[in-house]
């Protein structure tokens, strides 16, 4: 329940901000800053003695990896006569550098200096003064330049979804993503077509001082739905009011789809040829979630299994009536039909009934990376049994494009259990595995545990 709220929060979050929301920081693994190795006092200039004034200046440097001083800059100084000698002075200490990790890396820092000439007799008579304590300047956050409009995915074209993906990426030195770390997704589809346009934008990386840093950056990435309507939304998604009612009957408004996915085509039945429907009824609550769902009728029950597993998983934007949030009564109808499936499905499905089939993960290019997955829903018949702990195997292909693709259950500890992960399973995301330097399908399976 606290995963769907929080789909739901970030959902409605999106409903109101533009197509890129992003929000940064500046990261800096140092570990250690740069400290003092050697260093002199600076001359005190004759004009100031002369003038017979002091003063102080503040000087931004950078310490380069080697301990030694590069760029050096005198920001701010009491009178001008301060500046150049502020500068000279640092050029000439020594340091040791800042660490990241065990590396030694360039970091820029600032000191303040004084131009006092009883520091300077002090030191003429031996007595040791203390040493200045330069400090890492701060580092700034990256920004963004430029973002490519994402391209809505052809694959949901039909259904006409709304959604947003999440990402937590790098900046690098260079100004590009790096590192992307999917956070949330409302579908899978929607998630390579955000990497591919976070791909192509362009960022202002972080800074220290005169120096590039790498930094972090969360952004959502907004898809805006083909439609306005939230009645054809719902139609577009097989979903209607009970007994074929207009929507305008239902006490609690009209909700708007937000997580809606697909049910498993169950992979017996789909090699087989075998096409049906299958229809279930459900409660939207008031905070979007899906209750009380139930299996009203099926061709077969593996087709109302999944169609009921999927329910469990889907999220709305409550609607209103009176303008009250009220719980409403509404039913979700799915036709099991290879003719329904996506391009990369159906090449999926022909590939796993050839005499070849598809590979398992050995001897790919590298390992299986994956960039995004959904935990799956723990069912509700089972909640409300007790609640026992339980586990499933899955075997699914991730596709070349990185998508999950016909899942089967392998074995479940209960039935219910094998359709939730499976369907959690077709939202799952990966770094499209090559073999050989091609892009390739591959087989894989993998364990899922259930707890209340």
């Amino acid at each position: 329940m606290k995963l769907k709220l929080l789909y739901l929060l970030h959902f409605l979050l999106c409903l109101s901000a533009p197509l890129w929301c992003a929000e940064t920081s500046a990261e800096a693994d140092i570990v250690t800053i740069a400290g003092v190795k050697s260093w002199k006092l600076p001359e005190y200039p004759p004009e100031a003695v002369t003038r017979k004034i002091r003063g102080t200046a503040r000087v931004h440097f950078v310490v380069q990896s080697d301990g030694k001083v590069g760029w050096v800059k005198t920001v701010h100084a009491s009178d001008p006569c301060f500046s150049a000698p502020a500068a000279a002075c640092v050029r000439k200490w020594t340091f040791t550098p800042a660490m990241e990790g065990d590396r030694a890396i360039d970091s820029a820092m600032e000191v303040d200096l004084r131009f006092r000439e009883e520091d300077r007799a002090a030191k003429s008579r031996g007595v040791i003064l203390k040493t200045p304590e330069p400090i890492p300047l701060p580092i700034t956050a990256p920004k963004v330049i430029t973002t490519i409009k994402p391209k809505y995915p052809e694959e949901l074209d039909a259904r006409n979804l709304p959604g947003f993906v999440r990402i937590r990426h790098e900046i690098n030195e260079q100004g590009r993503s790096e590192k992307p770390e999917i956070l949330m997704a409302t579908h899978a589809a929607f998630v390579p077509v955000a990497l591919a346009a976070l791909a192509e934008g362009k960022f202002e990386p972080a800074r220290q001082g005169p120096l590039k840093r790498r930094g972090t950056m969360q952004q959502v990435v907004d898809f805006d739905s083909t439609v306005d309507e939230r009645e054809a939304c719902l139609k577009a998604n097989g979903i209607s009011a009970p007994d074929g009612q207009p929507w305008s009957t239902l006490e609690g408004g009209i909700p708007a789809p937000a997580n809606i996915y697909v049910p498993v085509y169950p992979r017996n039945l789909l090699l087989a040829g075998t096409t049906g429907e299958a229809l279930v009824s459900f409660t939207v609550g008031v905070s979007g979630n899906v209750t009380d769902a139930k299996v009203v009728s099926a061709t077969t029950p593996a087709f109302g299994a999944a169609l009921l597993a999927a329910v469990e998983m889907w999220m709305f934007t409550p609607g209103t009536s009176g303008g009250k949030v009220l719980p409403v009564r509404i039913q979700a109808k799915h036709a099991f039909d290879a003719e329904n499936l996506v391009a990369a499905e159906q090449r999926i499905a022909k590939a796993l009934q050839s005499p070849e089939g598809i590979g398992q993960a050995r001897g790919l290019d590298e390992r299986l990376q994956p960039l995004w997955r959904m935990i799956p829903a723990y069912p509700q018949e089972l909640r409300a049994t007790g609640a026992p702990t339980g586990d499933a195997e899955i075997e699914f292909v991730i596709d070349r494009d990185g998508r999950v693709r016909a899942p089967l259950v392998i074995r479940a500890t209960h039935p219910a259990f094998g359709w939730s992960a499976a369907t959690a399973a077709t939202q799952w995301v990966f770094a499209p595995p090559r073999r050989g330097g091609q892009a390739d399908d591959v087989r894989v399976r993998v364990p899922f545990n259930f707890k209340p």
